[in-house]
Formats: C-alpha cells, sequence, structure tokens
C-alpha cells in the first residue's frame, strides 16, 4: 500500500497533468478560432478577387464605349459642319 507521501505527490503529479492537459485544450481552441477567421479571410480574399476582375472587365468595355462615343460625337460634328456649309452648332452645356 502506498504512504501518505506518495500519495500526495501522485496527487501533485495528477493535479499538474490535468492543468497541463487544461492548457493544451485552450490552445487548441484559440488555434481552431484562428484557422477559422483565416479560413473566413480567405474566401473573402478570394470573393473580392472575382469582383475585382469583374470590375476590371466592365472598365474595359467602358473605356470601349466612351472611345466609341468620342468618335461618333467628332463624326456627327464633322457632318453637320459639312451639311451646314462649313457653319458648326455648338451647343453649351452646364
Amino acid at each position: 500500500m502506498l504512504n501518505v507521501s506518495a500519495t500526495q505527490e501522485l496527487a501533485k503529479k495528477v493535479e499538474i497533468l490535468e492543468q497541463q492537459n487544461s492548457n493544451l485544450r485552450n490552445e487548441n481552441r484559440r488555434l481552431t478560432a484562428v484557422e477559422e477567421q483565416e479560413r473566413q479571410e480567405k474566401a473573402t480574399v478570394a470573393e473580392q478577387g472575382v469582383e475585382i476582375a469583374g470590375l476590371k472587365a466592365a472598365n474595359e468595355k467602358l473605356s470601349t464605349m466612351a472611345a466609341k462615343m468620342e468618335s461618333l460625337v467628332r463624326a456627327v460634328a464633322k457632318m453637320q459642319e459639312e451639311g451646314n456649309g462649313g457653319v458648326r452648332t455648338v451647343t453649351l452645356e452646364q
């Protein structure tokens, strides 16, 4: 049979091991939360990448449309000049 001193020593070791186990469980929960946050951030970054690609495509399309519009405005102005005997009508916008 164990004596009182050995029993007390074992009780201390059990207490130390239980505390270590508790600390490890807490660290595991913390790391799991960090990993989940990283997963969410990566998903957000991926979504933003898709959105940026869409915005770049839309911007390119708008740039092309603006260039075409400028060309059409010049063509219409030229046609108006030719139709008015060289007199150009100008409208001022405010």
